[in-house]
């Protein structure tokens, strides 16, 4: 026994991983804790993976000996299919400090949340939306199970090529919102009938002339009326005249009757404003010359005020 612990023959000179897209090499021996020259025996396979496991990006990782000097390494690795932005209340913010902003973080093929995102991982994500952060924190396995809800949806819309890409999907309920990527078209669906109403929603398009992109809301929830499709047009801004000599002065007239107009307002309103300003003083000063005369003369003194019987 003394022989296997301490015979360099037993000393590990290879660590073999699996191929991984987040890890270097290097940086899994550091967390391994493995150091050079080190016992096979003496590294504990448990105690090697569960060192592993700290990493954000690590999911499982499971490690075994090859006799006489080696170690193989499995790693699996996080798959983030999106980012989850949690909402919350309005944090309280010192007044001349910065105020934190509510961070991104990723969600794995499984619904978990694993780390929060960098600006860089962000890249290419769909963003899920609705779930409040308290709700998180009191229920974790509750959310990870809507969020896994999501990305089967989120799946089941993107097996059709033809779609437009989605940027965000906001839950509610049993009700869920995508919002597209090129014109932020919000698109309302039942949860329950997703599959359905997603066919039904390729068929609509494939009959109308119009594009997708041209309608700023589209309700497709009404359970009373499951096959109903309300479109909202997008209101677009009216297009500005080409600058030429005979547009501008289209302009300059257009701007002078409008200010014609204003003017002809002003002096009309201004008017009947004069007449009751007029009438009030009139008013008030025969309420004032009330005040100062007497209903009755009151008697002088000094005089009798019967006349005497002759």
């Amino acid at each position: 026994v003394t022989y296997l612990f301490s015979s360099p023959h037993f000393a590990i000179k290879k660590v073999e991983f699996s191929p991984t897209v987040h890890l270097e090499r290097q940086e899994l021996i550091r967390l391994a804790g493995l150091k050079p020259g080190i016992n096979i025996f003496r590294a504990s396979p448990g105690h090697i993976a569960k060192r592993l496991k700290k990493h954000p990006w690590v999911l499982a990782a499971a490690v075994s000996r090859v006799l006489p000097d080696k170690l193989r390494i499995h790693i699996t690795e996080h798959e983030a299919r999106a980012a989850v932005l949690f909402s919350q209340k309005a944090l309280n913010c010192k007044r001349g400090e910065p105020c934190a902003q509510t961070p991104f973080y990723l969600v794995n093929q499984h619904g978990e949340v694993f780390k929060r995102a960098l600006p860089s991982e962000l890249q290419g994500k769909v963003i899920i939306t609705g779930i409040p952060r308290s709700q998180y924190l009191k229920d974790p396995h509750a959310t990870r199970r809507r969020l896994q809800r999501a990305l089967e949806l989120f799946a089941s819309y993107q097996k059709n090529p033809q779609r437009p890409a989605i940027s965000e999907l906001y839950l509610q309920g049993d009700m869920i919102t995508l919002f597209l990527k090129k014109s932020g078209t919000a698109i309302h669906l039942d949860i329950l009938r997703f599959t359905t109403l997603v066919a039904t929603l390729d068929s609509f398009l494939g009959g109308v002339d119009q594009k997708l992109d041209q309608f700023s809301e589209v309700y497709m929830d009404n359970r009373e009326n499951p096959d109903r499709i309300v479109c909202i047009p997008r209101v677009l801004p009216s297009p500005a005249l080409e600058s030429t000599p005979e547009n501008a002065k289209i302009e300059k007239k257009n701007a002078t009757g409008q200010a014609g107009k204003r003017l002809t307002a002003s002096k009309h309103s201004a008017a009947p404003k004069l007449k009751k300003s007029k009438s009030i003083n009139r008013k008030l000063a025969k309420a004032s010359l009330r005040k100062k005369r007497p209903l009755h003369t009151p008697p002088k003194k000094g005089k009798s005020q019967v006349s005497s019987i002759h």
